[in-house]
């Protein structure tokens, strides 16, 4: 299984398959934690490549290919998403919901979203927010009603990014609902 090729110039939709495409192939090839960055900068041409030498003579080669991929994806993010559509990506997120009962496109939605634009759904607890906020009307109390641990845990499907924090801070995160 190979990943897709990323040359940095694709944009932030191409940027959150490049991460899935990655992602998968860690998985399949069980690369090991501590080397998903040096797999992933495999990966890298043009731009990105030019952009990768850069910041490994700006870290040092081996602190920059030892980053843990969650950060690597955040100064990817930085540095491959134009701020345009950057801002773009925020307002939709800002306006998703729920379209009838089709929560499967909301919530995969939604975790794509919370890939490109982190901030907006950290701490755990604003994430959770926007997912009930996005949810019908109608839901949002059932939903809110639902034990809190329960819920988290079916916030898995959403970013890892999320499940992490949940994992770390569970107490915080709850209680804020």
């Amino acid at each position: 299984m190979n990943p897709l090729k990323f040359d940095g110039s694709e944009g932030a939709t191409a940027l959150l398959e490049r991460y899935q495409s990655m992602e998968s192939t860690f998985l399949h090839i069980e690369c090991p934690e501590d080397k998903t960055t040096r797999f992933a900068s495999s990966v890298f041409g043009k731009r990105a490549l030019t952009w990768w030498v850069q910041e490994k003579s700006t870290r040092g080669a081996e602190v920059a290919k030892a980053l843990p991929w969650e950060e690597l994806k955040g100064i990817m993010n930085e540095d491959f998403c134009p701020p345009n559509e950057l801002m773009n990506l925020e307002v939709e997120f800002f306006n998703l919901k729920q379209v009838g009962s089709d929560k499967v496109t909301y919530t995969a939605r939604l975790n794509e979203l919370s890939i490109l634009v982190p901030h907006l759904v950290t701490p755990l607890s604003r994430g959770i927010s926007k997912y009930i906020q996005g949810l019908p009307r109608q839901i949002q109390d059932s939903v809110k009603a639902v034990l809190p641990k329960l819920f988290a845990r079916r916030l898995s499907l959403l970013h890892p990014c999320l499940t992490t924090t949940l994992r770390r801070e569970p107490s915080k995160a709850t209680r804020r609902l």
